[in-house]
């Protein structure tokens, strides 16, 4: 089953263009389809079974964990216990506090999803506990998504993401309970926009940032946008400013405000630093003076105060010692240095800082850039400041930081490498003193090892699972399907904080084939590729020349399948500088000889990106699908179906099948095939989608649609592809359904998804007998439907059954599941 387990796009900077071919749900390449009309049973699947049960009580976040239906699977697919992390990212982003009550926003980021991370202290930072958060609609609180930035104040809390495309709203009275908001209050921010700062003003809230055109990221404009109640938000793009043409930034990067007066920073095209303030909450702009020095380079944090506004410049003294200088001003237009803080091990102009300030002091985080430490400075009247520690302990590294004064503490929040991944990190100068940290191990369910399964694969009475732990890739092997064991994987080859990965596994004549990527802050790093004779010892052929590149760019394997000929991975190479997409593919006849694949419809270029999904072999010799861009068809709707054959897996030929009816924009991500049928589909933009109304450039609905061939992939035609009606189910009226897998069966085909919504998401099982009518049915009970969200990522037939891993998830709990039910 193909899977590109791609981390979401943090926020910072433009996100990884999306593959050419069609639109992509989340991240992932399963199939995002709307609802077409099908039969729809609803079962109870079978959940007896040989394997092991782990039981518990339901958990706190509703998910089911007892009944019928799939089995917890986390003792089965045990977690590496050499390994030397959890393998799962933490990442604390911001802080903010009224009173003694302070929150900690941020996100963990898994194999699987991603979910938002809302951290609550009631005592000012002493202990901790992860928020109550709820959905507005009072559904599920969507995964996937996650708040960059969070604020307070007296009249209640905010918090939001900073990609536009991804973003969501989040407002609190308390601190304790967060409600997710509609989609509808995020429409304001579109998918080319990105949040850099908030703040509380006298009337409600001020977000500012910037958004881009297209894929050109360095075409930046500054926006901001306001809201009365942190609700519904109006967005102010460049051209209502009012910003003189010699004053308009590339973005608008800090902001601050003291009743309705806001003040903001920016980079103007010159690299110029700038400072802007407005007196009516946003409306309306003027350029302000900040006093120039010669050392003095670049503006970093601001703040404000009771008294006014405070604003750091960073630069080097005379003495080449670098400093920071406080400035203060009581409206905002002329400025007096108020206070300097020494920081030779931190404080670069290329750094990052903080500052805020409270009825307990001030404090200043300076960073001195990416890995290389951070400094606590802690004042209590702006003028004079001592350092209160390397955070979070010495010897430690902070990568951005929130800053937070509760009473009389501060709170720094922010995250450290350790173990080969991100963990959180929290400390707390109580009364002046200097930084501890917070031990937040103990803190429950704020921290999950990673844990994915994500295909299946049965040959000769051995059925494999692959996917990861702990961040390294992980292979587990059963023979009578009662019981595992965890294979002899070869030890990590990538960077030690480089997550790998398996995403896809094959049986052929020599042995087994598993591939999936290593990555390194969620972007490809190399193939990951590994061979065995018996399923249970595995070695690496990643490092072989045909799987090297000299840029250091994604090279992705997607799919894989063994045949009469050999082995073959298929997936996507990008050129240098990320211009364009080219589809890869490797062939082997013995599994220890690989080389690159040829073909003139591989190679893509910046008008003709190219890339594939998956792959299938059989009597016919291989077939791979995919995508290739249209250079004839407007931007953004240039998506294309491919399908790419060969007889041996070393030259390939391209064919392009026209898109469906009432479909503009397509690409192809899965295939199986039974003899000389073949069945593929993909995801599909339709001609009547429309924008969201709010946004910028907005988001789109997306159909399936699908395509068989009777003749090993020589012809093709349109076929009706699985999708839900309103049949019957316990999501009736969701919006999207999806398939993460297809496979052949005894008694034709047989594919399995998910409908619903992130974070909302039940099972859906299909049947075909010769993938031109798709029957479904939605099973019920442990990790197949109820609250939270439940997916089976990969499917094999063994016998008269059907066997399946996924997981099942909400926004405070995940396990893995295994499912073995008769095939439909």
């Amino acid at each position: 089953m193909p899977y590109p387990p791609g981390q979401p796009w943090p926020g910072y900077g433009p996100p990884a263009a999306p593959p050419p071919g069609g639109p992509r749900g989340r991240g992932r390449v399963w199939l995002v389809i709307g609802l077409v009309a099908a039969l729809i049973v609803v079962v109870g699947a079978g959940g007896g079974g040989a394997y092991w049960w782990w039981t518990g009580g339901p958990s706190e976040g509703g998910i089911l964990l007892e009944g019928d239906g799939a089995q917890i699977a986390n003792k089965i697919f045990a977690s590496d216990p050499n390994a030397k992390g959890d393998g799962s990212d933490q990442q604390l982003l911001d802080a903010a506090a009224v009173g003694e009550t302070v929150v900690a926003v941020g996100v963990e980021y898994g194999s699987n999803f991603s979910r938002p991370l809302f951290l609550v202290s009631e005592d000012a930072g002493k202990t901790w506990q992860l928020a109550t958060v709820t959905a507005a609609d009072g559904g599920d609180v969507p995964l996937d998504e996650h708040p960059s930035y969070v604020v307070a104040s007296e009249n209640g809390w905010l918090a939001v993401g900073g990609v536009g495309y991804d973003n969501a709203v989040w407002t609190s009275r308390d601190g304790r309970t967060w409600m997710r908001q509609s989609d509808a209050s995020a429409r304001a921010f579109g998918d080319n926009d990105r949040v850099s700062d908030i703040a509380p003003t006298a009337s409600g809230f001020v977000a500012v940032g910037y958004t881009y055109p297209g894929d050109d990221y360095s075409s930046r404009r500054p926006v901001l946008w306001r809201s009365g109640d942190g609700v519904s938000w109006q967005r102010t793009g460049t051209g209502r400013l009012n910003l003189p043409d010699k004053d308009v930034p590339d973005s608008f990067d800090r902001i601050a405000a003291r009743g309705n007066s806001v003040l903001v920073t920016g980079r103007l095209p010159d690299s110029e630093d700038a400072a802007w303030l407005s007196a009516d909450g946003g409306g309306t702009w003027r350029r302000v003076s900040v006093p120039e020095d010669e050392n003095l380079s670049s503006l970093g944090a601001v703040a404000a105060t009771g008294e006014g506004f405070l604003l750091l410049k960073r630069g080097y003294g005379d003495d080449l010692k670098r400093y920071a200088a406080v400035l203060s001003s009581a409206d905002g237009r002329r400025w007096t240095e108020l206070g300097r803080i020494d920081a030779p091990s931190a404080g670069t102009g290329s750094g990052w800082s903080e500052l805020v300030a409270g009825d307990g002091g001030y404090a200043v985080v300076l960073g001195a850039g990416y890995d290389q430490g951070s400094t606590l400075f802690t004042s209590q009247d702006g003028r004079s400041w001592r350092p209160a520690g390397t955070l979070p302990a010495t010897g430690s590294v902070v990568s951005r930081a929130g800053l937070a004064i509760a009473g009389t503490n501060t709170v720094v929040a922010g995250s450290q490498p350790g173990g080969g991944d991100d963990d959180p990190v929290l400390a707390v100068a109580a009364g002046g003193g200097d930084a501890a940290r917070v031990n937040l191990r103990t803190v429950p369910d704020l921290i999950h090892s990673d844990h994915s399964l994500a295909d299946l694969a049965t040959a000769g009475g051995t059925t494999l699972a692959v996917g990861s732990t702990n961040a390294n890739p992980a292979i587990w092997a059963s023979d009578s399907r009662a019981r595992w064991a965890r294979a002899d994987v070869p030890a990590a080859e990538s960077e030690a904080d480089a997550r790998e990965s398996l995403t896809t596994v094959a049986n052929g004549e020599r042995g087994w084939l598993a591939a999936g990527s290593a990555y390194r802050s969620g972007v490809s790093t190399r193939p990951l590729v590994l061979v065995s004779e018996d399923g249970r010892t595995w070695q690496s052929v990643g490092s072989d020349e045909a799987f090297r590149k000299e840029e250091e760019t994604p090279l992705m394997p997607y799919g894989a399948a063994a045949g009469p000929a050999g082995y073959v991975v298929v997936g996507m190479d990008t050129a240098e500088d990320y211009a364009y997409e080219s589809a890869v593919a490797w062939y082997s006849s013995d599994l220890r000889t690989w080389r690159r694949s040829s073909g003139a419809g591989l190679t893509g270029s910046e008008s003709e990106g190219r890339r594939m999904s998956d792959v299938t072999a059989g009597p016919f010799g291989f077939v791979a699908v995919g995508g290739a861009e249209d250079p004839m068809a407007p931007e953004g709707t240039n998506g294309r179906p491919a399908v790419w054959t060969s007889p041996d897996g070393a030259e390939w030929s391209m064919r392009a099948p026209p898109l469906p009816k009432g479909v503009e924009s397509a690409g192809l991500d899965l295939v199986a095939s039974k003899g000389n049928t073949i069945v593929a589909m993909g995801a599909a933009e339709p001609t009547d989608a429309t924008p969201d109304p709010g946004g910028s450039t907005g988001s789109t609905s997306t159909s399936t649609f699908a395509y068989v061939s009777a003749d090993g992939g020589k012809t093709w035609a349109p076929a009706p592809a699985p999708g839900v009606g309103s049949g019957g189910g316990s999501r009736q009226g969701a919006e999207e359904s999806f398939v993460t897998d297809v496979v052949p069966s005894a008694g034709g085909f047989t594919a399995v998804g998910a409908v619903g919504s992130s974070g909302g998401q039940d099972v859906v099982l299909w049947s075909s007998p010769d993938g031109r009518s798709w029957e479904g049915q939605q099973p019920e009970g442990v990790g197949l439907s109820g609250p939270g969200e439940q997916m089976i990522t990969g499917v094999t037939p063994i016998g008269e059954e059907l066997v399946g891993v996924g997981y099942t998830a909400d926004h405070r709990q995940q396990y893995s599941t295994l499912w073995r039910t008769e095939l439909p």
